[in-house]
């Protein structure tokens, strides 16, 4: 708002990477580098979770999306 802008929406997006930080760094509190397998499971479920994510809205997630109007 200081900027100019008129916020028209904002929501999070990427719970599943938010849920898998948490279990990895806070839980396990490891640095666990993805091996090539898990990388190509989640590349595979992408597209069904962005369908998803624009239907149902989570409430947390590792990005925050900002949709502002130039006054």
């Amino acid at each position: 708002k200081d900027a100019g802008f008129s916020v028209k929406d904002i929501y999070f997006f990427n719970i599943v990477g938010f849920v898998s930080w948490i279990v990895r760094d806070k839980i396990e509190k490891k640095n666990i580098h993805l091996k090539p397998y898990q990388i190509a499971v989640f590349d595979s479920i992408v597209p069904f979770l962005r369908f998803l994510e624009t239907k149902i809205r989570p409430p947390i997630g590792i990005s925050l999306i900002a949709v502002a109007i130039k006054k």
